[in-house]
């Protein structure tokens, strides 16, 4: 008989390709889900995160692949979608790990987590719009409103980072408002409004509101930072 108990001293041994091998053929006994959970766990934690080696991808899909099957059976397993997400978010396909982070997202509402890493995902989007879009005119990517791209460039910021930015707004404003001590959810807002400035085509007074809200978000991660520090040190 094979052992779960074999495949996790294997797994806790670093010994991951025996980890895989038992737990193979323990699905092959009895397909269990909760065997095929752990499973996809022994190839994700072999994932490098942005390595697009074809081992790390094998092990990314591998991980999916596990994911893909207990949803057919379970869609509103939250830690799975959450999972499969991670995969997909880790192997630069962001569409993908996003539709299913709101996915969860129905099924637990005040899962702050859930929130930030779409407007995380959003903010990457738009960054790599707005870097992509200035080289164009040949253009650095200055963070402080672009004001020297054309209005021509200005028109496809809009098209290109309008909505997406919106997105990134309400999904951080809310993971804040669950946790309103959530860094890194305060320091993307920060990011976000910095990208707001992109879209105002030279009004010096809308940039600089959104520069404003920039600051003020990033001051809030650094004082949300003290405080974790604090909290930590008075655990010692």
């Amino acid at each position: 008989m094979i052992s779960s108990k074999k495949a996790f001293k294997a797994f806790n041994d670093d010994r991951l390709p025996d980890a895989a091998d038992l737990l193979r053929r323990a699905i092959d006994l009895d397909p269990k889900e909760q065997t095929r959970f752990y499973l996809g766990e022994v190839y994700a934690s072999q994932v490098v995160p942005n390595l697009a080696t074809p081992d790390n991808l094998q092990n990314a899909n591998l991980a999916i692949e596990q994911c893909g099957m207990i949803l057919k059976s379970h869609p509103d397993l939250i830690v799975v979608l959450k999972m499969e997400a991670s995969l997909y978010l880790n192997t630069a396909r962001p569409d993908e790990a996003r539709i299913l982070e709101r996915s969860a997202q129905i099924l637990d509402a005040r899962d702050a987590e859930i929130p930030y890493t779409i407007g995380a995902i959003d903010w990457r989007e738009a960054y790599k719009n707005s870097v992509d879009l200035l080289d164009t005119e040949g253009l650095p990517e200055r963070s402080d409103g672009n004001t020297a791209k054309s209005p021509t460039l200005c028109r496809k910021f809009l098209e290109k980072n309008a909505s997406v930015l919106d997105d990134a707004l309400t999904n951080l404003s809310r993971a804040v408002d669950i946790n309103p001590d959530y860094e890194e959810a305060l320091t993307y807002l920060s990011l976000v409004y910095r990208r707001k400035a992109d879209l105002h085509c030279n009004d010096a007074g809308a940039i600089g509101a959104d520069l404003e809200q920039a600051d003020t978000w990033a001051k809030k991660a650094a004082e949300a930072r003290v405080r974790a520090e604090v909290k930590r040190t008075a655990k010692k």
